[in-house]
């Protein structure tokens, strides 16, 4: 189990890394977009057909790209007070059996993309020159780094239940529960 999560850890840095750097572009290149049709509109008095749907297709990016670290690092959202309100033993069942959903969850999604993205190369977009599919591309790419992001999260769950140690590397969770 240590030498599984050792390498699913050595991937999911990489990719949690490389992902947010090119996050950080594609923001960069949205604000760009929108800024180029806020002067278009209100300097040039003519407004720019494109440039929604670009912007549009960058915040999807943008935010697929951050999808796997957030994941991996508990950064996503999350209503906790249910899990504050539980026995420690229990709260880590819990929190054991959510991880194993979301992973079950990721891999249907991910089924699911394939298909989306297939269907998506048929359709074109409405004002930009290329077809939908290649703006949904990002899903199955994104949905494969969250399933590495997971299966990672849910074997150090696991570990830490198992051996009742805490896993530094966790994202700020409490220590895992002792013989009650």
């Amino acid at each position: 189990m240590n030498f599984a999560i050792g390498a699913l850890a050595a991937v999911n840095t990489r990719i949690a890394h490389g992902g947010r750097a090119i996050a950080g572009g594609v923001l960069a290149a949205m604000l760009f977009v929108i800024m180029l049709q806020v002067v278009s509109r209100y300097i040039f008095n003519s407004s720019l057909s494109w440039t929604e749907e670009l912007s549009k297709s960058l915040m999807v990016w943008s935010a697929f790209l951050v999808a796997p670290w957030a994941l991996r690092t508990g950064a996503n959202v999350g209503v906790d007070m249910f899990l504050e309100a539980m026995a420690p033993r229990v709260r880590f069942a819990v929190e054991l059996a959510v991880s194993a959903l979301v992973l079950w969850i990721l891999i249907i999604l991910f089924r699911e993309s394939l298909g989306f993205v297939a269907r998506g190369l048929q359709s074109r977009m409405a004002t930009l020159p290329v077809t939908t599919g290649y703006v949904y591309m990002i899903m199955p790419v994104a949905l494969g780094a969250m399933m590495l992001a997971g299966a990672e999260v849910f074997l150090r769950q696991l570990r830490e239940l198992l051996t009742g140690a805490r896993d530094p590397a966790a994202p700020h969770r409490p220590a895992p529960p002792t013989g009650e």
